[in-house]
């Protein structure tokens, strides 16, 4: 759907694509970052999948030096070296570099929030210009991936504490100023084609009837018949109805579903070997076999590195990434498990874990006023 939203931009101008399950051109189910990077850089490089690995490869190598400089403001710079090096070799980074997908680019921007929250509180007379940076980056955010919004708030609550000047400074007047800047000429356009305010997408009913019906396991879900053919609007609408109806009928199984989602999209990686594996001409057996081997192994490896570093909490920095890694938990659990949820929407994660599985072992750290190495395993 990507490659197709990016190449009617480069052709004819137009943000629209069609839903063949949804039986309707759409023209705001997608949010429109992503696709319109894509086709700007397909002005240059093309679509073809060479081009794509190329772009997403760019994006991600952003989203490394990002990572180190988050290290580097928490002072532990080597450990963030070594974190962004496995990130761009880690088996989701490269499975999804063939792929149109705005994932990457998700990832980048929460990177950037994270280290802008930190550096805020870090500055010595932070204010509205530091404040309106984070208000770009969340609407840049919000116009790739809506449903990590709340992550926004949920980095601020970690960063400022109890600041509760900063908070009114941030809260009042330039983060909303800054947020509604970035997204004014979606809306614009929005209204335009819809004649009513679409402020995100018009998937949010989609999304919350694929994740709670009989039939939800996280994953994307075909529609009822009784709404194909339904204007976009209408059916985001329709769809909504449906899913709040089986959640009122089916209380118990509507938390059963959502910590089913959860555990699974946490603890399953087969997202991008399932991608290889159904296209052509990757039809080995062996290696698609092998692909989702690696994949699996090492998330869950990197899951129980994160949750087993007892040692952490006596490094200089580490409490604030346990609140960040600890502001995704709730942000999958009482945000995104809801709807749609599956291991691409907690993919944004993985650099923080990485970070936290590696946290301390490379940098120095002081006891007693002397630089010391914390030995790995301690």
């Amino acid at each position: 759907m990507y490659l197709l939203l990016a190449e009617h931009l480069r052709v004819g101008h137009v943000l629209e694509v069609y839903e063949p399950f949804m039986g309707v051109q759409t023209r705001a189910l997608f949010p429109p970052l992503y696709p319109s990077l894509l086709a700007i850089w397909s002005m240059v490089g093309g679509l073809s999948t060479t081009s794509i690995v190329i772009f997403n490869t760019l994006i991600d190598t952003l989203a490394a030096a990002l990572i180190v400089l988050l290290a580097e403001a928490l002072e532990k710079r080597r450990t963030g070296l070594v974190a962004a090096w496995i990130f761009l070799i880690w088996p989701s980074t490269l499975l999804s570099a063939p792929l149109a997908q705005k994932e990457g680019l998700c990832t980048l921007l929460v990177l950037l929030l994270a280290l802008q929250w930190v550096k805020y509180v870090q500055a010595s007379q932070p204010g509205a210009r530091e404040a309106g940076a984070i208000g770009v980056s969340v609407g840049l955010l919000a116009l790739t991936q809506p449903g990590v919004i709340p992550l926004a708030a949920l980095f601020g609550m970690v960063a400022l504490g109890g600041g509760a000047k900063r908070l009114i400074v941030l809260g009042l007047v330039a983060m909303p100023a800054a947020i509604a800047a970035t997204m004014l000429p979606w809306w614009i356009r929005n209204f335009a084609v819809f004649s009513r305010f679409v402020p995100l997408t018009s998937a949010g009913g989609y999304g919350l009837w694929i994740g709670n019906n009989s039939d939800a396991n996280g994953h994307w879900l075909p529609p009822p018949r009784s709404l194909h053919g339904l204007p976009e609007i209408a059916f985001g609408q329709a769809a909504a109805r449906l899913a709040i109806v089986w959640i009122q009928e089916n209380p118990i199984g509507f938390v059963r579903v959502t910590l089913a989602k959860a555990l699974r999209g946490w603890g399953i990686a087969e997202f991008g070997a399932e991608r290889f594996a159904s296209s052509k001409p990757m039809t080995n057996a062996l290696i698609c076999g092998t692909m989702f081997a690696v994949s699996q192994v090492t998330h869950l490896s990197l899951l129980i590195a994160a949750a087993f570093r007892k040692s952490v909490l006596r490094i200089p920095g580490s409490r604030v990434l346990l609140l960040l890694v600890l502001a995704f938990l709730v942000q999958t659990l009482f945000f995104g498990a809801f709807f749609e949820f599956g291991e691409r929407h907690r993919e944004f994660a993985t650099p923080f874990l990485l970070l936290l599985a590696v946290w301390g072992i490379i940098d120095p750290i002081t006891i007693e006023g002397k630089g010391i190495y914390e030995p790995v395993g301690a």
